[in-house]
C-alpha cells in the first residue's frame, strides 16, 4: 500500500539558472525564484506609502503555474491574507503565471514580508477545507481550482525558501 502523502509531495528542486551573455545587464531575469523582492515603493500626497511586492514562486522563462493552481493558490493566499492585515490593497498572480503581486499600504520588509508569505504557504500546503469564495456567488470561474497542485507548489515555495532565503539573487 502506498503513502498518498508522500506521492502528492514534490521536493523543491532548485532550477538551472539562466545564463547571461557576455556583458548583459542584470535584470529582474537574474532573480532567481522562488524570492519575496520589493518591486517598488510609491509615496502618495497624503504621506501614504504603497509598497508592491513580487513573490515569486517560479523561474522567469523557465516554469510557469496553470491556471487552476494559480487561481487555487490566489483565493487561499488571500483569504488568510485580508484576515490577518487591514492594509493591503491587493493580492493578484503576475502576468507571466510565475507568482503573485502584493500590494499594501505602509508595507515591510523584504525579510519580514517573506516570513508572512512562508506562514501563508504553510497554512496552505495542509488545507483541508473548502477553497474559499470558490462559489458562483463570488468567483467569475469557480470550477477551475487544483486544491492539489496548489498545495504542491505552496511546498515547493517552501523548501526553495528554506534552502536558498528569500532573496532574488
Amino acid at each position: 500500500m502506498s503513502n498518498k502523502k508522500e506521492e502528492d509531495e514534490e521536493e523543491y528542486v532548485e532550477q538551472p539558472k539562466p545564463e547571461l551573455k557576455d556583458n548583459a545587464t542584470p535584470t529582474y531575469k537574474n532573480f532567481y525564484a522562488p524570492y519575496v523582492r520589493i518591486a517598488s515603493e510609491k509615496s502618495g500626497k497624503a504621506g501614504d506609502k504603497v509598497v508592491k511586492y513580487d513573490i515569486r514562486l517560479c523561474q522567469s522563462n523557465f516554469e510557469h503555474m496553470d491556471y487552476e493552481e494559480s487561481h487555487t493558490l490566489q483565493h487561499l493566499a488571500s483569504a488568510i491574507l485580508y484576515a490577518s492585515f487591514d492594509n493591503i490593497i491587493d493580492f493578484s498572480p503576475n502576468g507571466s503565471m510565475t507568482g503573485f503581486n502584493l500590494t499594501m499600504f505602509n508595507g515591510v520588509s523584504e525579510e519580514t514580508m517573506a516570513k508572512v508569505i512562508v506562514e501563508v504557504m504553510q497554512k496552505i500546503a495542509i488545507w483541508n477545507k473548502d477553497i474559499p469564495n470558490a462559489n458562483v456567488d463570488y468567483c467569475g470561474n469557480y470550477q477551475s481550482h487544483d486544491l492539489t497542485k496548489a498545495k504542491k507548489r505552496a511546498m515547493m515555495f517552501i523548501g526553495g525558501i528554506m534552502s536558498k532565503g528569500y532573496s532574488a539573487s
